[in-house]
Protein backbone atom coordinates (compact mmCIF):
# COMPACT_ATOMS: atom_id res chain seq x y z
CA UNK A 1 0.00 0.00 0.00
CA UNK A 2 0.95 3.37 -1.17
CA UNK A 3 0.57 6.65 -1.62
CA UNK A 4 -0.50 7.77 -4.77
CA UNK A 5 2.35 9.94 -5.66
CA UNK A 6 4.85 6.78 -5.88
CA UNK A 7 2.89 5.85 -8.70
CA UNK A 8 1.08 8.82 -10.37
CA UNK A 9 3.13 8.10 -13.61
CA UNK A 10 1.40 4.89 -14.11
CA UNK A 11 -1.92 6.58 -13.41
CA UNK A 12 -1.14 9.09 -16.02
CA UNK A 13 -0.18 6.51 -18.36
CA UNK A 14 -2.89 4.47 -18.21
CA UNK A 15 -0.93 1.05 -16.23
CA UNK A 16 -3.11 1.73 -13.69
CA UNK A 17 -6.34 2.73 -13.37
CA UNK A 18 -8.56 4.23 -10.30
CA UNK A 19 -11.27 1.83 -9.95
CA UNK A 20 -13.80 4.60 -8.01
CA UNK A 21 -13.93 8.18 -7.76
CA UNK A 22 -13.59 8.04 -3.78
CA UNK A 23 -9.86 8.76 -2.75
CA UNK A 24 -9.40 9.52 1.39
CA UNK A 25 -8.65 12.91 2.30
CA UNK A 26 -7.17 11.18 6.26
CA UNK A 27 -4.18 9.39 4.31
CA UNK A 28 -6.14 5.98 4.57
CA UNK A 29 -6.46 4.83 0.51
CA UNK A 30 -6.24 1.47 -0.92
CA UNK A 31 -6.01 0.48 -4.31
CA UNK A 32 -7.25 -2.54 -5.57
CA UNK A 33 -4.84 -3.39 -9.18
CA UNK A 34 -5.28 -6.22 -11.41
CA UNK A 35 -4.55 -6.63 -14.98
CA UNK A 36 -7.35 -5.18 -17.29
CA UNK A 37 -8.06 -8.86 -18.78
CA UNK A 38 -8.82 -9.73 -15.75
CA UNK A 39 -11.43 -7.61 -14.48
CA UNK A 40 -14.30 -9.73 -14.96
CA UNK A 41 -13.28 -12.56 -13.01
CA UNK A 42 -15.51 -13.88 -10.51
CA UNK A 43 -13.06 -13.41 -7.61
CA UNK A 44 -12.08 -10.15 -8.82
CA UNK A 45 -15.65 -9.00 -9.23
CA UNK A 46 -16.38 -9.99 -6.25
CA UNK A 47 -13.85 -8.79 -3.93
CA UNK A 48 -14.27 -5.71 -5.54
CA UNK A 49 -17.81 -5.43 -4.66
CA UNK A 50 -17.12 -6.33 -0.99
CA UNK A 51 -15.12 -3.56 -1.07
CA UNK A 52 -16.95 -1.00 -2.40
CA UNK A 53 -20.06 -2.27 -0.22
CA UNK A 54 -17.61 -1.47 2.85
CA UNK A 55 -16.31 1.91 1.72
CA UNK A 56 -20.31 2.44 1.07
CA UNK A 57 -21.02 1.34 4.73
CA UNK A 58 -18.10 3.74 6.60
CA UNK A 59 -19.03 6.80 4.67
CA UNK A 60 -22.71 7.01 4.35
Amino acid sequence: MLTPRFFRWELATGSLIQPFAHVSTMGRSFWLVYPAGRRNRPAIRKFRAFLLDEVARDTG
